[in-house]
């Protein structure tokens, strides 16, 4: 999965952001599992997507100093051709 980022940190606060591009091959199971009232779908095609999230975190950054520090970070994907099993088979 190749990704591109960027960061910025200053003395209290860290910026951050990433891109990224996904690809999931099926698995064996998903091409052909057979029991227990499911089985697998051999006309499956790999699914791709692309990714993006951004981010902060507040310092300080200095672990030995024992003060807390967080972080929130937001995400999203996108898919297509998503593979996910559902109504007894992969779709």
């Amino acid at each position: 999965m190749p990704k591109l980022g960027t960061a910025w940190q200053g003395e209290r606060v860290q910026l951050f952001t990433d891109l990224y591009r996904m690809v999931q091959f099926p698995l064996m199971d998903d091409l052909y599992w057979q029991g227990v009232g499911y089985q697998g779908n051999s006309d499956l095609i790999p699914e791709s997507g692309w990714g993006a999230d951004l981010g902060i975190n507040l310092g300080p950054f200095d672990v030995k100093s024992g003060k807390l520090h967080g972080g929130l970070t937001l995400f999203s994907d996108y898919y297509k051709d998503k593979i996910k099993w559902g109504s007894g088979t992969t779709e």
